[in-house]
């Protein structure tokens, strides 16, 4: 994460993470990097994404459509939902 995640208060860190990580995720998914066409690629409403960085939580289901679409390489759905999603040994 980047060195200014840590000026966020410890309360609003995962919210930030998670945030971060969509704008990535964005990024990855196409040269114009935007929340649309991330969603495009992922077969969902732009609505559902932009509501998910908004409250800087999303579900297990946006994660594991992050993580086909991008690879698990990239985008592991633990990176997003590390409560539920266990990284296996």
């Amino acid at each position: 994460m980047p060195s200014w995640h840590d000026s966020v208060p410890e309360a609003d860190r995962d919210c930030a993470r998670v945030r971060t990580l969509i704008s990535l995720a964005a990024i990855y998914a196409s040269e114009s990097g935007t929340l649309q066409r991330l969603a495009e690629g992922m077969g969902i409403n732009t609505t559902a994404i932009l509501q998910a960085k908004s409250r800087g939580k999303i579900s297990g289901e946006l994660a594991v459509k992050i993580e086909e679409l991008l690879g698990r390489d990239l985008f592991p759905r633990e990176l997003f939902r590390p409560d539920l999603f266990v990284i296996a040994e």
